[in-house]
């Protein structure tokens, strides 16, 4: 191999290894981005579960009131 055709092929790995190294570095953005928004997301279902069960047991109550008269 001529010292051209090696420069050449050098250079083209190096191209290779930073393009890698950007597309890594988008997909661990793009994980920690869907992570949080996972976060966020159980976050939310997990205070409306709350609401719900505080609902549930509000109307338990009003049941109980009920059968009581």
């Amino acid at each position: 191999m001529t010292k051209k055709k090696l420069d050449s092929s050098v250079d083209r790995l190096v191209e290779v290894g930073v393009q890698q190294a950007k597309t890594a570095n988008q997909i661990q953005t793009r994980l920690t981005k869907a992570l949080a928004t996972r976060a966020a997301v159980d976050e939310e279902i997990n205070g409306l579960r709350n609401v719900l069960q505080g609902h549930q047991l509000a109307a338990q109550a009003v049941l109980a009131q009920l059968q009581e008269d």
